[in-house]
């Protein structure tokens, strides 16, 4: 893979990511398709070892997909990253991360996900403890609400996030923000007992938003799919 400094990296593994990618809007990149990923820099066969080999990155695409570029990596031993632009172009990176401390860990993007810095982790956001899990990440602008009133008045947009938010997997979560997950409101809980991924989106047709995401009991994968459907009115209610 070409980094973005000119060197070249050799790695294997699997470049992909378990979460949907966006199209740019704002910015010197708008149009671009960002999508997260992760690579492997070696094998591995303990959590241990995906701390040192595992990371995410970022494929791009500036001419509608024809041709993809890789984007330098976020931090080490992350995976299954969510992604979000924000009002003023910057790209929010927001990982699953394979250190058992329940943390979530964040880069920041200037330039159209082909760098990353700014690397923390958020304070408010819970992992599952043993290997983490995959979440989602959506954010829809003001203009793309069918009914915005449920926002503040100095609220562009607003953010989603949802994970099990648990020491296992368990209590479907959705968190919601008002500044592109610069700080959480609060959190509306979607199931208490086992579950696991978990993907969201929006319609502007009838304003909902929709979770769909993995359930069970023992296993939080055993009994299939399930969605769940809400709007911006009981996002409001706590």
């Amino acid at each position: 893979m070409k980094m973005t400094d000119g060197t070249v990296r050799e790695f294997v593994g699997f470049p992909h990511g378990s979460a949907p990618g966006v199209q740019l809007r704002h910015g010197e990149h708008a149009g671009r398709l960002l999508l997260p990923a992760r690579f492997m820099t070696g094998h591995y066969t303990t959590i241990d070892e995906l701390q040192i080999y595992g990371f995410n990155n970022a494929i791009y695409s500036d001419d509608h997909g024809e041709t993809w570029t890789s984007s330098d990596p976020v931090q080490a031993g992350t995976g299954e990253g969510t992604l979000i632009e924000r009002q003023d172009g910057t790209i929010l990176y927001n990982s699953r991360a394979y250190y058992h401390d329940q943390k979530r860990y964040l880069a920041v993007s200037r330039d159209g996900g082909a760098t990353w810095g700014e690397f923390s982790t958020d304070p408010f956001l819970m992992e599952e403890k043993n290997i983490g899990c995959n979440a989602a990440f959506l954010r829809v602008e003001r203009s793309e609400l069918k009914d915005d009133s449920f926002l503040p008045p100095d609220a562009d947009s607003v953010t989603l996030f949802a994970n099990p938010r648990a020491v296992n997997r368990s209590h479907m979560t959705v968190c919601v923000s008002f500044d592109s997950g610069e700080s959480w409101w609060h959190t509306k809980l979607i199931r208490e007992s086992g579950a696991s991924y978990s993907a969201l989106a929006y319609t502007k047709t009838d304003g909902h938003f929709y979770l769909l995401y993995e359930l069970g009991e023992k296993d939080p994968c055993l009994y299939g799919l399930n969605i769940a459907e809400f709007d911006g009115e009981w996002l409001m209610e706590k």
